[in-house]
């Protein structure tokens, strides 16, 4: 039997949890299927995986995308295509609605709470919705991080319960704690004073502001430093908010890492400071550094990854002062740290998912509908 083939698409690969999933899922695919990676700009920040060709569309115009997208999927003539994120998805259902002749098995991988990365609603974005209502009826299944995340799809967008499946994400646990004691350059490096750290996009859900503005209290009552791990939109931003506020190179802007885990392991405090997530793969692999956790109550999913334990400190999400308070008490209690920083460390050892569970799952699953496709010769 001739090998089949997969088509991952995605927006880019410029880092993120989302991409970082896609990147093991895909690495693990080849042992049994022709992977090809189908990228909307060129960023690639991970490592190059063998024997997986990556393509990319080069223009930014959306129905100049969409056809390349159909024209690549008619001449691969790929069994599957696995979409990732939301932009992928539309343009993928543009296609299927449109492009009938094009037969492809379709999986539709969703890696945050849809409705709550909405910034307004208005006509532009009702209208929105109601397109993306229709991915329920095109793609095969929908592959979501949390139950939080399935909750509101199905009610809030109307989507098919018997087509999602819940799948956590997965840690590539031993990589993490390998690469986490690596030592760490200056700045950063100078252990007397403490460091406190956050990392991911920078980007307005991220709410990187609000840990600035938490810093510059901590700052008046404890000598320390800021370091923040990423790249985005809200980068210059960040840079002048700092410089406003007189903190200078007290906070120290690092650009995307392949390797951010040493740097959180070095690291006295992380915070998490977001509106909204899905299911964030950084805060399980701080988890997994040792390093005591904050975290604004950012959703329900939060639930979904502590369980009840006692593994990180949880603020009111867009409150600076309760945030200072929170990092005071860890920087100020070394024995209660420690407990937090042991406890989340077994928790996520024994409870949570390994990168190789959840490739596990989306293994089973793509295999399952490529199979069923098959019975139905289609």
């Amino acid at each position: 039997m001739n090998q089949r083939k997969i088509l991952f698409i995605i927006e880019s690969m410029g880092g993120g949890g989302a991409e970082r999933s896609a990147h093991s899922i895909a690495s693990s695919l080849t042992k049994d299927f022709i992977v090809e990676f189908l990228l909307l700009n060129n960023a690639w920040n991970y490592s190059k995986i063998n024997n997986i060709k990556v393509s990319v569309i080069s223009s930014v115009n959306l129905i100049v995308q969409i056809v390349a997208i159909a024209h690549h999927i008619k001449k691969t003539k790929p069994d599957m295509v696995v979409s990732v994120l939301p932009s992928a998805a539309l343009r993928v259902l543009v296609i299927r609605r449109l492009c009938r002749s094009l037969n492809f098995r379709w999986i539709v991988r969703l890696a945050t709470v849809y409705t709550k990365q909405q910034k307004n609603h208005n006509l532009i974005t009702k209208i929105r919705n109601k397109f993306f209502e229709q991915i329920s009826n095109y793609a095969d299944r929908i592959l979501i991080i949390s139950e939080e995340s399935k909750s509101d799809l199905i009610t809030n967008l109307s989507f098919k319960p018997n087509k999602i499946t819940v799948i956590a994400n997965g840690t590539d646990k031993q990589k993490i704690i390998t690469n986490s004691i690596e030592p760490i350059e200056t700045p950063l490096s100078f252990k007397e004073i403490p460091l406190i750290i956050s990392a991911g996009r920078m980007s307005e859900e991220k709410n990187h502001s609000l840990l600035i503005s938490a810093f510059n209290e901590v700052q008046k009552q404890k000598a320390c430093r800021l370091a923040l791990l990423g790249n985005g939109p809200l980068r210059d931003d960040l840079r002048k908010q700092a410089k406003n506020l007189n903190l200078g190179g007290s906070v120290i802007l690092l650009p995307f890492q392949k390797n951010p885990w040493k740097y959180i392991a070095a690291a006295d405090v992380f915070v998490l400071p977001s509106i909204y997530e899905g299911y964030p793969n950084i805060l399980i692999e701080a988890m997994l550094c040792k390093t005591p956790i904050i975290t604004t109550n950012w959703g329900a999913g939060l639930a979904e990854i502590t369980m009840g334990k006692e593994v990180c400190v949880t603020v009111e999400k867009n409150n600076p002062m309760e945030m200072s308070k929170a990092i005071l008490t860890l920087l100020n209690n070394p024995a209660y740290a420690d407990k937090l920083r042991q406890q989340a460390f077994q928790h996520a050892m024994k409870n949570l998912y390994d990168i190789k569970d959840a490739v596990r799952l989306y293994e089973t699953e793509i295999k399952t509908v490529l199979n069923d496709a098959e019975k139905r010769h289609d």
